[in-house]
């Protein structure tokens, strides 16, 4: 079980439409899909578990179908850290 843990970063803006959402991050618009968004509210208000996600993010979306929702969870979360919407410790 990892303990990895994540919060969000403060972006300029953003916009939802249809369940993804685009991000003004300094100059640059990033679009996050709907689970990435789901992400970014999740730890909006500061750090939580990222294994801690998973089972509301399942509720909400669904299991994904032949991969193992915390691999899907914790890669999703490393996008985002990329992107700079996250931060992971």
């Amino acid at each position: 079980m990892s303990t990895a843990e994540a919060r969000a970063l403060p972006v300029v803006d953003a916009i939802e439409r249809d369940g993804e959402e685009l991000v003004l991050i300094g100059d640059r618009v990033v679009l996050v899909s709907p689970l990435g968004r789901l992400i970014r509210a999740a730890v909006a208000e500061g750090w939580v578990r990222v294994d801690a996600l998973v089972p509301a993010l399942v509720r909400e979306l669904g299991a994904p179908v032949a991969v193992d929702p915390d691999e899907v969870v914790a890669a999703a979360v490393a996008e985002l850290a990329t992107a700079g919407l996250v931060e992971v410790r």
